[in-house]
């Protein structure tokens, strides 16, 4: 079946419902457990899907180390911390206590409940992060796809840009903020998959899912009620901005030159250039969506060097 041809929206689910349990099971077995030790299910929170699992490096120096939040991508809908434990494990090789979490899914839970639990989840690194070795005032926040809007998202919940709807079981923000963030292939827009009109790049099968994404994530979105929504729309918070307010974390955007949703990674990038965070926008030729996620892949290799060395930079 070809991508350039339109694929029924059932059949794009039915491939995602098969992938993601395969991807559960198949990624935490390439985790060197000699250099990683993985501790997993832990509670951040009451519900049965607010559960993350901790990566530690085994050689570790004394003091405490950096730590990252990772939430995985799936268009607000699949996948797991499982599915990605080969990244969280790439990740805390470079020397970082990694915490990678499970969030509730959609369309069960539409917006803002997986962005509340990751949001729950970050209160809950800044407190318990010294109890495995780990510093949260070196604190990073690594997303993929609809996680790379998540993180997005937090970051700009974190500095105060922008609410939680009313009613959100969300925690109050901690004082701690991120000091780096890295956003691949990211969602940066949900509410209005218009902004791909005219790009060809988004292939029809690509363009589905981008429909599915929206209908899944914010089934009730209205436009009189988008202020209720900003938190879903982070690149349209920060485009709102004049100035990035003072301690906002740096960026990281890195995306394959083949990735048919490339376009909302160019457009959030020239908004961080506009906002004072150039050059922040790095294309990885011949790979597509999501091409981190397997580190052993050669492009994979270039970009999760350039993740290690953006952080190391950032002091994150």
């Amino acid at each position: 079946m070809s991508l350039n041809l339109p694929i029924p929206s059932p059949v794009i689910t039915a491939f995602y419902t098969i992938a993601s349990p395969i991807a559960g099971l198949v990624s935490p077995l390439l985790v060197d457990g000699k250099r990683i030790e993985r501790i997993k299910n832990v509670a951040y929170g009451a519900d049965p899907a607010q559960r993350l699992d901790v990566y530690l490096p085994r050689a570790r120096d004394s003091g405490p180390l950096p730590v990252a939040l990772f939430i995985h991508g799936g268009g607000f809908r699949y996948f797991s911390k499982n599915s990605h434990a080969a990244a969280a494990a790439r990740l805390a090789e470079s020397g970082r206590i990694v915490f990678c979490i499970d969030y509730r899914l959609a369309p069960r839970h539409p917006y803002p409940h997986g962005l509340a639990d990751a949001a729950k989840a970050y209160a809950w690194i800044v407190e318990k992060a010294g109890n495995y070795g780990g510093n949260a005032e070196r604190i990073s926040l690594v997303g993929e796809s609809s996680g790379a809007g998540f993180v997005t998202s937090l970051a700009v919940y974190l500095a105060g840009i922008a609410k939680f709807p009313a009613g959100a079981d969300a925690p109050e923000p901690p004082k701690v903020w991120p000091k780096a963030v890295v956003a691949h292939c990211g969602f940066f827009e949900v509410t209005d998959g218009s902004r791909f009109d005219g790009d060809r790049r988004l292939f029809p099968a690509a363009r589905t899912r981008v429909e599915q994404i929206r209908s899944n994530y914010v089934p009730e979105f209205r436009a009189e009620k988008s202020a209720d929504y900003a938190l879903a729309d982070p690149h349209l918070a920060l485009g709102a901005l004049s100035a990035l307010p003072a301690g906002f974390p740096e960026f990281f955007v890195p995306v394959g030159a083949k990735d048919p949703v490339i376009g909302d990674s160019e457009r959030f990038a020239e908004t961080l250039a506009k906002l004072g965070q150039r050059d922040r926008l790095k294309v990885y030729p011949g790979v597509g969506h999501a091409f981190y996620a397997a580190p052993s892949g050669a492009q994979a290799k270039i970009c999760w060097n350039d993740i290690v060395a953006f952080l190391d930079g950032a002091k994150a």
